[in-house]
Protein backbone atom coordinates (compact mmCIF):
# COMPACT_ATOMS: atom_id res chain seq x y z
CA UNK A 1 0.00 0.00 0.00
CA UNK A 2 1.53 3.28 -1.05
CA UNK A 3 1.27 6.36 1.71
CA UNK A 4 0.75 9.63 0.72
CA UNK A 5 2.70 12.29 2.38
CA UNK A 6 1.37 15.85 2.19
CA UNK A 7 3.96 18.69 2.76
CA UNK A 8 2.02 22.12 3.68
CA UNK A 9 4.12 25.02 2.86
CA UNK A 10 5.71 27.50 5.28
CA UNK A 11 3.25 30.09 4.06
CA UNK A 12 0.11 28.05 4.73
CA UNK A 13 1.85 26.75 8.53
CA UNK A 14 2.37 30.67 9.22
CA UNK A 15 -1.42 31.84 8.02
CA UNK A 16 -2.84 29.10 9.65
CA UNK A 17 -0.63 30.08 12.64
CA UNK A 18 -1.98 33.36 12.59
CA UNK A 19 -6.08 32.24 12.55
CA UNK A 20 -5.27 30.09 15.25
CA UNK A 21 -3.77 32.88 17.62
CA UNK A 22 -6.39 35.51 16.29
CA UNK A 23 -8.97 33.70 17.59
CA UNK A 24 -7.21 32.67 20.90
CA UNK A 25 -6.47 36.20 21.63
CA UNK A 26 -10.40 36.94 20.83
CA UNK A 27 -11.65 34.22 23.20
CA UNK A 28 -9.14 36.12 25.65
CA UNK A 29 -10.72 39.58 24.88
CA UNK A 30 -14.13 38.11 25.68
CA UNK A 31 -13.14 36.45 29.04
CA UNK A 32 -10.95 39.75 30.29
CA UNK A 33 -13.18 41.69 32.12
CA UNK A 34 -13.49 45.38 31.52
CA UNK A 35 -12.35 47.05 35.51
CA UNK A 36 -14.01 50.07 36.50
CA UNK A 37 -12.09 51.11 39.76
CA UNK A 38 -14.60 52.46 42.44
CA UNK A 39 -13.13 54.36 45.30
CA UNK A 40 -16.16 55.18 48.12
CA UNK A 41 -16.47 56.45 51.71
CA UNK A 42 -18.38 52.85 52.76
CA UNK A 43 -17.19 53.53 56.26
CA UNK A 44 -16.56 56.49 58.25
CA UNK A 45 -18.65 59.40 57.71
CA UNK A 46 -20.41 58.78 55.03
CA UNK A 47 -21.56 54.97 54.89
CA UNK A 48 -25.58 55.52 54.48
CA UNK A 49 -24.84 57.36 51.40
CA UNK A 50 -21.70 55.83 49.98
CA UNK A 51 -23.69 52.06 50.45
CA UNK A 52 -26.29 53.70 48.53
CA UNK A 53 -24.17 54.90 45.90
CA UNK A 54 -22.64 50.88 45.69
CA UNK A 55 -26.04 49.66 45.06
CA UNK A 56 -26.68 52.10 42.02
CA UNK A 57 -23.37 50.95 40.64
CA UNK A 58 -24.36 47.48 41.23
CA UNK A 59 -27.88 47.97 39.57
CA UNK A 60 -26.13 49.48 36.57
CA UNK A 61 -23.74 46.32 36.85
CA UNK A 62 -26.31 43.63 36.02
CA UNK A 63 -28.01 45.91 33.68
CA UNK A 64 -24.96 45.90 31.59
CA UNK A 65 -23.99 42.52 31.58
CA UNK A 66 -27.39 40.82 31.48
CA UNK A 67 -27.60 42.74 27.85
CA UNK A 68 -24.18 41.66 26.79
CA UNK A 69 -21.91 43.81 28.52
CA UNK A 70 -19.26 46.22 27.32
CA UNK A 71 -18.82 45.16 23.54
CA UNK A 72 -18.97 41.55 24.59
CA UNK A 73 -16.97 41.05 27.73
CA UNK A 74 -18.04 41.16 31.22
CA UNK A 75 -17.78 44.49 33.69
CA UNK A 76 -16.11 44.02 36.59
CA UNK A 77 -16.50 46.72 39.23
CA UNK A 78 -13.69 46.53 41.76
CA UNK A 79 -14.53 48.15 45.02
CA UNK A 80 -12.20 50.34 46.89
CA UNK A 81 -13.59 51.96 50.96
CA UNK A 82 -11.52 55.18 51.82
CA UNK A 83 -13.06 56.06 54.65
CA UNK A 84 -13.22 59.08 53.38
CA UNK A 85 -8.96 59.29 53.89
CA UNK A 86 -6.69 61.28 51.33
CA UNK A 87 -3.86 58.52 52.01
CA UNK A 88 -6.70 55.70 51.76
CA UNK A 89 -7.91 57.32 48.04
CA UNK A 90 -4.23 57.48 47.39
CA UNK A 91 -2.92 53.53 48.19
CA UNK A 92 -6.37 52.43 46.76
CA UNK A 93 -6.09 54.41 43.46
CA UNK A 94 -2.60 52.54 43.33
CA UNK A 95 -3.79 49.20 43.65
CA UNK A 96 -6.66 49.63 40.99
CA UNK A 97 -4.21 50.78 38.85
CA UNK A 98 -1.11 48.67 39.44
CA UNK A 99 -3.35 45.23 40.42
CA UNK A 100 -6.70 45.37 39.00
CA UNK A 101 -5.86 47.57 35.45
CA UNK A 102 -8.68 49.27 35.64
CA UNK A 103 -10.10 51.20 32.92
CA UNK A 104 -11.87 53.95 34.20
CA UNK A 105 -13.04 54.46 37.95
CA UNK A 106 -15.40 56.54 39.82
CA UNK A 107 -15.14 58.15 43.23
CA UNK A 108 -17.25 60.24 45.49
CA UNK A 109 -15.92 62.34 48.32
CA UNK A 110 -13.62 65.32 47.77
CA UNK A 111 -10.24 63.79 50.01
CA UNK A 112 -10.41 61.12 47.39
CA UNK A 113 -10.31 63.67 44.16
CA UNK A 114 -6.92 65.55 45.75
CA UNK A 115 -5.10 62.44 45.89
CA UNK A 116 -6.45 59.28 44.61
CA UNK A 117 -7.81 61.49 41.61
CA UNK A 118 -4.48 62.83 40.78
CA UNK A 119 -3.33 59.53 40.71
CA UNK A 120 -5.65 58.62 38.16
CA UNK A 121 -4.97 61.30 35.92
CA UNK A 122 -1.48 60.50 36.48
CA UNK A 123 -1.77 57.47 34.94
CA UNK A 124 -4.46 59.03 32.34
CA UNK A 125 -7.12 56.99 33.47
CA UNK A 126 -10.97 58.60 33.50
CA UNK A 127 -12.59 58.98 36.74
CA UNK A 128 -15.81 60.33 37.02
CA UNK A 129 -17.13 61.90 40.48
CA UNK A 130 -20.18 61.28 41.28
CA UNK A 131 -21.13 63.76 44.44
CA UNK A 132 -19.62 66.34 42.74
CA UNK A 133 -18.68 68.93 40.44
CA UNK A 134 -16.66 72.28 40.60
CA UNK A 135 -14.18 74.70 39.35
CA UNK A 136 -11.78 72.91 41.55
CA UNK A 137 -12.75 69.77 39.89
CA UNK A 138 -12.44 70.99 36.32
CA UNK A 139 -8.93 72.35 37.11
CA UNK A 140 -7.39 68.88 38.13
CA UNK A 141 -6.79 67.55 34.56
CA UNK A 142 -8.57 66.38 31.65
CA UNK A 143 -9.46 62.89 32.94
CA UNK A 144 -11.19 64.25 35.43
CA UNK A 145 -14.96 64.49 35.06
CA UNK A 146 -17.92 65.11 37.55
CA UNK A 147 -21.60 64.24 37.46
CA UNK A 148 -22.60 65.27 40.97
CA UNK A 149 -23.71 68.55 42.48
CA UNK A 150 -21.80 71.82 41.32
CA UNK A 151 -20.59 72.51 44.38
CA UNK A 152 -20.55 76.14 44.05
CA UNK A 153 -24.64 76.22 43.88
CA UNK A 154 -24.62 74.27 47.12
CA UNK A 155 -23.44 77.13 49.36
CA UNK A 156 -24.93 79.79 46.97
CA UNK A 157 -28.83 78.39 46.79
CA UNK A 158 -27.96 78.06 50.53
CA UNK A 159 -27.24 81.91 50.71
CA UNK A 160 -29.65 83.33 48.94
CA UNK A 161 -32.44 80.84 50.43
CA UNK A 162 -31.53 82.33 53.64
CA UNK A 163 -31.63 86.09 52.61
CA UNK A 164 -34.57 86.11 49.97
CA UNK A 165 -36.60 83.64 51.71
CA UNK A 166 -35.95 82.98 55.33
CA UNK A 167 -35.20 87.42 55.18
CA UNK A 168 -31.96 86.75 57.19
CA UNK A 169 -30.18 89.41 57.76
CA UNK A 170 -27.60 87.78 60.21
CA UNK A 171 -25.83 84.59 59.80
CA UNK A 172 -23.32 82.30 61.49
CA UNK A 173 -21.24 79.63 60.58
CA UNK A 174 -20.58 76.10 61.38
CA UNK A 175 -18.89 74.15 59.47
CA UNK A 176 -16.63 71.02 60.04
CA UNK A 177 -13.08 71.06 58.83
CA UNK A 178 -13.69 69.33 55.48
CA UNK A 179 -12.82 70.27 51.92
CA UNK A 180 -15.92 70.10 50.72
CA UNK A 181 -17.59 71.88 53.56
CA UNK A 182 -15.22 74.45 53.40
CA UNK A 183 -15.95 75.24 50.02
CA UNK A 184 -19.35 74.86 50.21
CA UNK A 185 -19.06 77.60 53.48
CA UNK A 186 -17.06 79.63 51.37
CA UNK A 187 -19.60 80.00 48.84
CA UNK A 188 -22.79 80.72 51.38
CA UNK A 189 -20.70 83.46 52.96
CA UNK A 190 -19.98 85.24 49.28
CA UNK A 191 -23.84 84.24 48.15
CA UNK A 192 -25.33 85.24 51.89
CA UNK A 193 -23.19 88.96 51.50
CA UNK A 194 -24.29 89.37 48.19
CA UNK A 195 -28.05 89.00 49.35
CA UNK A 196 -27.53 91.76 52.06
CA UNK A 197 -26.82 89.56 55.02
CA UNK A 198 -24.10 89.98 57.55
CA UNK A 199 -21.70 87.37 58.90
CA UNK A 200 -21.18 87.08 62.25
CA UNK A 201 -18.64 84.42 62.59
CA UNK A 202 -17.66 81.30 60.81
CA UNK A 203 -16.80 78.02 63.67
CA UNK A 204 -14.70 75.24 62.49
CA UNK A 205 -15.13 72.18 63.84
CA UNK A 206 -13.03 68.77 63.90
CA UNK A 207 -15.07 66.26 61.05
CA UNK A 208 -15.47 63.51 63.89
CA UNK A 209 -16.86 66.20 66.47
CA UNK A 210 -19.90 64.56 68.42
CA UNK A 211 -19.79 67.07 71.76
CA UNK A 212 -21.44 70.41 69.67
CA UNK A 213 -22.82 72.43 72.81
CA UNK A 214 -19.59 74.72 73.32
CA UNK A 215 -19.80 75.79 69.79
CA UNK A 216 -23.58 75.98 69.37
CA UNK A 217 -23.45 78.17 72.85
CA UNK A 218 -21.12 80.30 71.51
CA UNK A 219 -23.07 81.19 68.10
CA UNK A 220 -26.47 81.47 70.00
CA UNK A 221 -25.21 84.38 72.06
CA UNK A 222 -24.71 85.99 68.60
CA UNK A 223 -28.25 86.17 67.92
CA UNK A 224 -28.09 85.02 64.67
CA UNK A 225 -30.85 85.27 62.26
CA UNK A 226 -29.61 81.76 60.34
CA UNK A 227 -26.90 79.14 60.84
CA UNK A 228 -25.20 77.68 58.26
CA UNK A 229 -24.09 74.22 58.84
CA UNK A 230 -22.46 71.61 56.56
CA UNK A 231 -22.01 69.47 59.37
CA UNK A 232 -20.33 65.95 57.74
CA UNK A 233 -20.85 63.73 60.99
CA UNK A 234 -22.44 63.14 63.42
CA UNK A 235 -25.84 65.15 62.42
CA UNK A 236 -28.61 63.82 64.41
CA UNK A 237 -26.12 64.38 67.57
CA UNK A 238 -25.37 68.04 66.32
CA UNK A 239 -29.66 68.91 65.55
CA UNK A 240 -30.37 67.11 68.74
CA UNK A 241 -27.86 69.01 71.20
CA UNK A 242 -29.04 72.50 68.89
CA UNK A 243 -33.02 71.54 70.56
CA UNK A 244 -31.89 70.81 73.96
CA UNK A 245 -29.81 74.55 74.19
CA UNK A 246 -33.44 76.15 72.67
CA UNK A 247 -31.88 77.04 69.37
CA UNK A 248 -35.15 77.91 67.45
CA UNK A 249 -33.37 79.87 64.18
CA UNK A 250 -33.01 78.27 61.17
CA UNK A 251 -30.45 76.16 60.77
CA UNK A 252 -28.95 75.18 56.77
CA UNK A 253 -27.25 72.27 55.71
CA UNK A 254 -25.91 71.19 52.24
CA UNK A 255 -26.54 67.89 50.60
CA UNK A 256 -25.70 65.39 53.53
CA UNK A 257 -29.07 65.40 55.80
CA UNK A 258 -30.82 61.78 54.79
CA UNK A 259 -34.21 60.76 55.69
CA UNK A 260 -32.08 58.14 57.73
CA UNK A 261 -30.67 60.67 60.01
CA UNK A 262 -34.00 62.24 60.64
CA UNK A 263 -35.68 58.78 61.47
CA UNK A 264 -32.78 58.46 64.50
CA UNK A 265 -34.10 61.72 66.44
CA UNK A 266 -36.97 62.96 64.46
CA UNK A 267 -38.01 65.54 67.03
CA UNK A 268 -34.09 67.41 66.38
CA UNK A 269 -35.46 68.11 63.14
CA UNK A 270 -37.44 71.31 63.16
CA UNK A 271 -36.63 74.75 61.04
CA UNK A 272 -34.01 72.64 59.47
CA UNK A 273 -33.35 72.79 55.66
CA UNK A 274 -30.46 71.13 53.52
CA UNK A 275 -29.47 72.37 49.42
CA UNK A 276 -29.95 68.97 47.66
CA UNK A 277 -30.50 68.00 43.94
CA UNK A 278 -34.13 67.01 42.48
CA UNK A 279 -35.26 63.54 43.20
CA UNK A 280 -34.95 61.86 40.43
CA UNK A 281 -38.59 61.29 38.63
CA UNK A 282 -40.61 58.27 40.08
CA UNK A 283 -42.06 57.55 36.91
CA UNK A 284 -39.04 58.10 34.86
CA UNK A 285 -37.34 55.21 37.07
CA UNK A 286 -40.08 53.05 37.86
CA UNK A 287 -38.32 50.18 36.16
CA UNK A 288 -35.11 50.78 37.80
CA UNK A 289 -36.57 51.04 41.09
CA UNK A 290 -38.92 47.72 40.67
CA UNK A 291 -35.54 46.18 39.47
CA UNK A 292 -33.78 47.37 43.02
CA UNK A 293 -36.93 46.37 45.51
CA UNK A 294 -36.16 42.62 43.81
CA UNK A 295 -32.32 42.96 44.15
CA UNK A 296 -32.21 44.17 47.80
CA UNK A 297 -35.94 43.31 49.19
CA UNK A 298 -36.83 46.69 49.74
CA UNK A 299 -37.98 49.97 48.43
CA UNK A 300 -35.79 52.74 47.47
CA UNK A 301 -34.80 55.40 50.14
CA UNK A 302 -31.73 57.26 48.89
CA UNK A 303 -32.98 57.62 45.23
CA UNK A 304 -30.56 60.42 44.14
CA UNK A 305 -27.76 58.80 45.39
CA UNK A 306 -29.12 55.36 43.87
CA UNK A 307 -29.98 56.70 40.21
CA UNK A 308 -26.10 59.19 40.25
CA UNK A 309 -24.07 56.01 40.75
CA UNK A 310 -26.26 54.15 38.24
CA UNK A 311 -25.83 56.87 35.70
CA UNK A 312 -21.78 56.74 36.59
CA UNK A 313 -21.75 53.10 35.30
CA UNK A 314 -24.10 53.68 32.26
CA UNK A 315 -22.03 56.93 31.30
CA UNK A 316 -18.64 55.05 31.53
CA UNK A 317 -20.21 52.15 29.89
CA UNK A 318 -21.15 54.19 26.66
CA UNK A 319 -17.49 55.63 26.38
CA UNK A 320 -15.90 52.44 26.68
CA UNK A 321 -18.11 51.40 24.16
CA UNK A 322 -17.37 54.00 21.30
CA UNK A 323 -14.16 54.15 22.18
CA UNK A 324 -12.00 52.76 19.57
CA UNK A 325 -9.67 50.93 22.28
CA UNK A 326 -9.50 50.30 25.73
CA UNK A 327 -6.93 53.55 26.04
CA UNK A 328 -7.03 56.20 28.58
CA UNK A 329 -7.50 58.58 25.81
CA UNK A 330 -9.88 56.89 23.80
CA UNK A 331 -12.38 56.61 26.33
CA UNK A 332 -12.06 60.33 27.66
CA UNK A 333 -12.22 61.78 24.11
CA UNK A 334 -15.74 59.61 23.87
CA UNK A 335 -17.08 60.97 27.54
CA UNK A 336 -16.32 64.93 26.12
CA UNK A 337 -18.46 63.91 24.03
CA UNK A 338 -21.62 63.00 25.61
CA UNK A 339 -24.56 65.26 24.92
CA UNK A 340 -28.41 65.05 26.17
CA UNK A 341 -27.24 61.78 27.62
CA UNK A 342 -30.78 60.85 28.75
CA UNK A 343 -30.17 59.68 32.50
CA UNK A 344 -31.59 58.19 35.18
CA UNK A 345 -31.46 61.57 37.57
CA UNK A 346 -31.09 64.15 34.59
CA UNK A 347 -30.40 64.47 30.99
CA UNK A 348 -26.41 65.02 31.29
CA UNK A 349 -23.99 67.37 28.47
CA UNK A 350 -20.53 67.13 29.43
CA UNK A 351 -18.72 70.43 28.94
CA UNK A 352 -15.45 71.38 27.45
CA UNK A 353 -13.92 71.24 31.14
CA UNK A 354 -15.34 67.81 32.38
CA UNK A 355 -18.49 68.60 34.49
CA UNK A 356 -21.86 67.44 34.06
CA UNK A 357 -23.23 69.48 36.86
CA UNK A 358 -26.56 68.80 38.92
CA UNK A 359 -28.35 71.74 40.26
CA UNK A 360 -29.04 72.49 43.65
CA UNK A 361 -32.59 73.46 44.83
CA UNK A 362 -33.51 73.42 48.83
CA UNK A 363 -35.63 70.87 50.62
CA UNK A 364 -37.29 71.55 54.13
CA UNK A 365 -36.03 69.13 56.67
CA UNK A 366 -39.04 67.65 58.98
CA UNK A 367 -39.75 64.57 61.00
CA UNK A 368 -42.09 63.33 58.62
CA UNK A 369 -39.91 64.00 55.59
CA UNK A 370 -37.47 66.16 52.89
CA UNK A 371 -39.45 68.24 50.64
CA UNK A 372 -38.69 70.48 48.10
CA UNK A 373 -39.39 74.08 48.83
CA UNK A 374 -37.52 76.82 46.85
CA UNK A 375 -35.51 76.22 43.76
CA UNK A 376 -34.43 79.36 41.54
CA UNK A 377 -35.65 79.68 38.05
CA UNK A 378 -33.89 80.18 34.80
CA UNK A 379 -30.70 81.94 34.59
CA UNK A 380 -30.59 83.28 38.24
CA UNK A 381 -29.40 79.47 38.92
CA UNK A 382 -25.91 79.45 39.67
CA UNK A 383 -25.38 75.89 38.32
CA UNK A 384 -26.89 77.35 34.88
CA UNK A 385 -24.89 80.47 35.18
CA UNK A 386 -21.20 78.25 35.33
CA UNK A 387 -19.06 77.78 32.25
CA UNK A 388 -16.24 76.01 31.89
CA UNK A 389 -12.96 77.38 33.99
CA UNK A 390 -11.05 75.39 31.21
CA UNK A 391 -11.08 73.64 28.31
CA UNK A 392 -9.71 69.93 28.28
CA UNK A 393 -11.13 69.48 24.48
Amino acid sequence: MKILKHHLSPSILVLLCLLVLGRLERACAEETPVRIGVLLALTGPYPMQCNAFREGLELAQDEINRTGGINGRKLELVVEDTINEAKNALTAAKKLIEQNHVQAAIMSSYPEYRTGGMEFERHKIPVIAIWDSSPELDQMGEYIFGIGPWTPSSGEVAGQFAAKVLKAKKGVIITSIDPWADLVSDYFKDSFEKAGGVLLERYELNPDTNDFRSILGKAKMQSPDVIFAPIVDNIPVFHKQKIALGINVPVISSDVITQEHVDQVPAAFKNVFQTRNKEPDLKRNATLFEKYKQKFGRDVKMPWFITTAYDAVMILSKAIKESRSLSGEDISRQLYAIKDYPGATQDFSVSRAGSAPQMAVMYSVKPDGIQLVWEPHGDAHPARRAGPTTSHK
